[in-house]
Protein backbone atom coordinates (compact mmCIF):
# COMPACT_ATOMS: atom_id res chain seq x y z
CA UNK A 1 0.00 0.00 0.00
CA UNK A 2 1.53 3.04 -0.77
CA UNK A 3 2.74 5.38 1.98
CA UNK A 4 0.37 8.63 2.30
CA UNK A 5 3.15 10.09 5.13
CA UNK A 6 5.37 11.31 2.54
CA UNK A 7 4.34 15.26 2.69
CA UNK A 8 5.48 14.83 6.49
CA UNK A 9 8.96 13.57 5.95
CA UNK A 10 9.76 14.86 2.70
CA UNK A 11 12.96 17.03 2.42
CA UNK A 12 12.90 20.58 0.47
CA UNK A 13 15.91 21.84 -1.53
CA UNK A 14 16.48 24.77 -3.33
CA UNK A 15 18.39 23.55 -6.53
CA UNK A 16 18.31 26.91 -8.63
CA UNK A 17 17.96 30.02 -6.60
CA UNK A 18 15.69 32.88 -7.97
CA UNK A 19 17.51 34.98 -10.79
CA UNK A 20 16.56 36.05 -14.41
CA UNK A 21 17.20 33.61 -17.17
CA UNK A 22 17.85 34.85 -20.66
CA UNK A 23 19.02 32.26 -22.66
CA UNK A 24 19.14 28.44 -22.99
CA UNK A 25 20.79 26.51 -20.46
CA UNK A 26 21.82 23.63 -18.42
CA UNK A 27 22.05 23.07 -14.87
CA UNK A 28 24.98 21.47 -13.16
CA UNK A 29 23.93 18.04 -12.12
CA UNK A 30 23.24 17.01 -8.12
CA UNK A 31 23.23 13.78 -6.49
CA UNK A 32 20.04 13.88 -4.13
CA UNK A 33 20.82 12.04 -0.55
CA UNK A 34 17.08 11.58 0.43
CA UNK A 35 14.63 8.81 -0.71
CA UNK A 36 13.51 7.56 -4.12
CA UNK A 37 10.93 9.73 -5.19
CA UNK A 38 11.15 13.57 -5.99
CA UNK A 39 8.65 16.17 -6.96
CA UNK A 40 9.81 19.74 -8.97
CA UNK A 41 8.10 23.07 -8.87
CA UNK A 42 9.24 26.01 -10.46
CA UNK A 43 7.99 29.21 -9.54
CA UNK A 44 7.85 31.75 -12.14
CA UNK A 45 7.82 35.73 -10.74
CA UNK A 46 8.67 37.50 -13.39
CA UNK A 47 8.57 37.11 -17.16
CA UNK A 48 9.27 40.02 -20.06
CA UNK A 49 10.35 39.59 -23.84
CA UNK A 50 8.48 39.04 -27.01
CA UNK A 51 6.50 35.96 -27.27
CA UNK A 52 8.93 34.36 -24.56
CA UNK A 53 8.96 30.84 -23.50
CA UNK A 54 10.43 28.89 -21.35
CA UNK A 55 10.35 24.59 -21.91
CA UNK A 56 12.39 22.81 -18.71
CA UNK A 57 13.28 19.28 -18.89
CA UNK A 58 14.42 16.81 -15.94
CA UNK A 59 16.88 14.52 -17.30
CA UNK A 60 19.26 11.72 -15.04
CA UNK A 61 21.82 9.94 -15.57
CA UNK A 62 22.72 6.52 -14.16
CA UNK A 63 26.00 5.96 -14.77
CA UNK A 64 27.42 9.53 -12.97
CA UNK A 65 27.04 11.49 -15.95
CA UNK A 66 28.68 9.85 -19.00
CA UNK A 67 25.16 9.04 -20.62
CA UNK A 68 21.76 11.43 -19.86
CA UNK A 69 18.20 10.00 -20.32
CA UNK A 70 15.05 12.49 -20.46
CA UNK A 71 12.62 11.82 -17.58
CA UNK A 72 9.93 14.74 -17.55
CA UNK A 73 9.11 17.42 -19.52
CA UNK A 74 7.10 20.15 -18.17
CA UNK A 75 4.43 22.02 -20.22
CA UNK A 76 6.02 25.23 -22.23
CA UNK A 77 6.12 28.03 -19.45
CA UNK A 78 4.97 31.78 -20.68
CA UNK A 79 3.80 33.40 -17.74
CA UNK A 80 4.22 33.90 -14.17
CA UNK A 81 2.95 31.49 -11.72
CA UNK A 82 3.92 27.95 -10.01
CA UNK A 83 4.65 24.76 -12.08
CA UNK A 84 4.83 21.55 -10.74
CA UNK A 85 5.87 18.13 -11.76
CA UNK A 86 3.95 14.91 -10.38
CA UNK A 87 6.12 12.89 -8.32
CA UNK A 88 8.60 10.64 -10.06
CA UNK A 89 10.61 7.83 -8.91
CA UNK A 90 14.18 8.11 -9.42
CA UNK A 91 16.09 5.63 -11.26
CA UNK A 92 19.74 7.26 -11.79
CA UNK A 93 22.25 8.71 -9.38
CA UNK A 94 22.51 12.27 -11.01
CA UNK A 95 19.85 14.88 -11.59
CA UNK A 96 19.95 17.88 -13.68
CA UNK A 97 17.35 20.52 -15.46
CA UNK A 98 17.54 21.60 -19.17
CA UNK A 99 15.95 24.94 -19.62
CA UNK A 100 15.13 25.74 -22.99
CA UNK A 101 14.65 29.94 -24.01
CA UNK A 102 12.75 30.96 -26.89
CA UNK A 103 11.10 34.56 -28.04
CA UNK A 104 12.48 37.90 -28.56
CA UNK A 105 14.95 39.18 -25.95
CA UNK A 106 12.88 36.75 -23.29
CA UNK A 107 13.31 36.51 -19.57
CA UNK A 108 12.15 34.59 -16.68
CA UNK A 109 12.56 35.55 -13.30
CA UNK A 110 12.35 31.53 -11.58
CA UNK A 111 13.53 29.16 -9.35
CA UNK A 112 13.28 25.44 -8.99
CA UNK A 113 12.55 23.71 -6.02
CA UNK A 114 12.47 20.12 -5.49
CA UNK A 115 10.96 17.70 -2.59
CA UNK A 116 12.54 14.48 -1.97
CA UNK A 117 10.70 11.79 -0.38
CA UNK A 118 10.49 7.77 0.39
CA UNK A 119 6.92 7.84 -0.90
CA UNK A 120 6.06 4.80 -3.11
CA UNK A 121 4.41 6.64 -5.97
CA UNK A 122 4.27 5.20 -9.51
CA UNK A 123 6.34 5.43 -12.19
CA UNK A 124 5.23 8.61 -14.63
CA UNK A 125 7.63 9.45 -17.60
CA UNK A 126 6.61 12.46 -20.02
CA UNK A 127 8.17 14.00 -23.35
CA UNK A 128 6.78 16.61 -25.28
CA UNK A 129 7.91 17.38 -28.54
CA UNK A 130 7.62 20.49 -31.20
CA UNK A 131 10.26 19.51 -33.99
CA UNK A 132 8.27 16.40 -35.14
CA UNK A 133 7.24 16.85 -39.22
CA UNK A 134 3.43 16.25 -39.11
CA UNK A 135 3.11 16.98 -42.69
CA UNK A 136 5.88 14.19 -43.53
CA UNK A 137 5.67 10.78 -43.82
CA UNK A 138 7.80 8.16 -41.13
CA UNK A 139 8.89 11.47 -38.93
CA UNK A 140 8.97 10.30 -35.32
CA UNK A 141 9.56 11.72 -31.79
CA UNK A 142 12.61 11.27 -30.02
CA UNK A 143 11.94 8.14 -28.00
CA UNK A 144 11.91 7.93 -23.99
CA UNK A 145 11.93 4.93 -21.35
CA UNK A 146 8.77 4.09 -19.86
CA UNK A 147 9.93 1.08 -18.52
CA UNK A 148 7.63 0.16 -15.48
CA UNK A 149 4.96 1.66 -16.85
CA UNK A 150 1.63 0.14 -17.52
CA UNK A 151 -0.26 2.69 -19.73
CA UNK A 152 0.82 5.54 -21.93
CA UNK A 153 -1.10 8.30 -23.79
CA UNK A 154 -0.26 10.03 -27.20
CA UNK A 155 -1.74 13.69 -27.39
CA UNK A 156 -1.55 15.62 -30.68
CA UNK A 157 -2.20 19.48 -30.46
CA UNK A 158 -2.51 21.55 -33.66
CA UNK A 159 -2.73 25.00 -34.56
CA UNK A 160 -3.80 25.08 -38.33
CA UNK A 161 -4.54 22.33 -40.78
CA UNK A 162 -5.49 21.80 -44.52
CA UNK A 163 -5.51 17.71 -43.68
CA UNK A 164 -4.80 16.36 -40.24
CA UNK A 165 -1.89 13.92 -40.07
CA UNK A 166 -2.36 10.68 -38.14
CA UNK A 167 0.31 9.47 -35.49
CA UNK A 168 0.70 6.02 -34.37
CA UNK A 169 2.55 5.24 -30.49
CA UNK A 170 4.93 2.19 -30.60
CA UNK A 171 7.01 0.21 -28.67
CA UNK A 172 9.91 -1.34 -28.45
CA UNK A 173 11.61 -3.85 -26.27
CA UNK A 174 15.67 -3.58 -27.91
CA UNK A 175 16.78 -0.33 -27.50
CA UNK A 176 14.86 1.07 -30.64
CA UNK A 177 16.49 -1.38 -33.23
CA UNK A 178 12.81 -2.72 -33.95
CA UNK A 179 9.33 -1.13 -33.09
CA UNK A 180 5.42 -2.52 -32.81
CA UNK A 181 2.27 -0.30 -32.98
CA UNK A 182 0.91 0.42 -29.52
CA UNK A 183 -3.28 0.98 -29.56
CA UNK A 184 -4.63 2.38 -32.56
CA UNK A 185 -3.62 5.40 -34.83
CA UNK A 186 -4.75 9.27 -33.41
CA UNK A 187 -5.94 11.65 -36.49
CA UNK A 188 -4.85 15.12 -35.43
CA UNK A 189 -8.19 17.89 -35.57
CA UNK A 190 -7.02 21.16 -36.68
CA UNK A 191 -7.21 23.95 -34.05
CA UNK A 192 -7.22 21.03 -31.21
CA UNK A 193 -6.33 18.68 -29.05
CA UNK A 194 -6.71 15.03 -29.21
CA UNK A 195 -5.38 11.97 -27.09
CA UNK A 196 -5.66 8.24 -27.14
CA UNK A 197 -4.51 5.80 -24.36
CA UNK A 198 -3.18 2.29 -23.95
CA UNK A 199 -3.80 0.86 -21.29
CA UNK A 200 -1.68 -2.72 -20.13
CA UNK A 201 0.92 -2.57 -21.97
CA UNK A 202 4.48 -2.93 -21.82
CA UNK A 203 7.28 -1.55 -23.65
CA UNK A 204 11.05 -0.30 -22.82
CA UNK A 205 11.14 2.56 -25.00
CA UNK A 206 7.93 4.77 -26.56
CA UNK A 207 7.63 7.00 -29.46
CA UNK A 208 5.22 8.11 -31.84
CA UNK A 209 5.54 8.23 -35.60
CA UNK A 210 3.35 9.87 -38.58
CA UNK A 211 1.84 7.25 -40.03
CA UNK A 212 -0.22 9.40 -43.07
CA UNK A 213 1.09 13.03 -43.37
CA UNK A 214 -0.79 15.98 -43.05
CA UNK A 215 -1.02 19.16 -45.38
CA UNK A 216 -0.49 22.80 -44.19
CA UNK A 217 0.04 21.64 -40.50
CA UNK A 218 1.03 24.23 -37.76
CA UNK A 219 1.80 21.94 -34.80
CA UNK A 220 1.51 22.53 -31.15
CA UNK A 221 3.18 19.84 -29.80
CA UNK A 222 3.13 16.38 -29.46
CA UNK A 223 3.05 14.46 -26.11
CA UNK A 224 3.97 10.66 -25.31
CA UNK A 225 4.01 9.70 -21.62
CA UNK A 226 3.84 6.53 -19.30
CA UNK A 227 2.38 6.16 -16.72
Amino acid sequence: MPNFSYGLNAQPAIDVPSSALTTTTTTTSFRPNVGDTYEVNIPVTAVTGTSPTLDVSIEESDNNGVNWFKVYDFNRITTTGIYRSPKLVMQGNLVRYVQTVGGGTPSFTRSINRLQSNYNGFQIRQLIDRTIDLNTLNSATPSINVQNCNNFQLVISLGAATTGPTVQLQGSDDNGATWYLLGTPLLGVANSSVQTTVSFGHAELLRAVVTIAGTGVTPNYVLIKGF
